[in-house]
């Protein structure tokens, strides 16, 4: 995970690097927005993706499959106060 976030934020500035010869004032911006734009839905759907399976399996007849014994150990038990 941390390796994929080094890699995200490392791979815009070697783009930038890349197109400063062509025009350097335009490539700062579009990099910026770029990297902004591509961290942020990076993140946005591997979190909405993570949630929505956990959720799916833990809800469905398959995820009761799986979850059979978390459900057993944790949500069986009475919660004391």
């Amino acid at each position: 995970m941390l390796s994929i976030y080094i890699y995200v934020t490392m791979f815009p500035l070697l783009s930038s690097t890349l197109t400063t010869k062509i025009s350097p004032s335009s490539s700062i911006f579009s990099v910026a927005i770029f990297h902004f734009i591509f961290v942020f839905f990076f993140f946005f759907f591997f979190f909405f993706f993570f949630f929505f399976f956990f959720f799916f399996f833990h809800c469905s007849s398959l995820g009761s499959f799986f979850g059979s014994s978390f459900r057993s150990t944790t949500w069986s038990q009475p919660h004391g106060i």
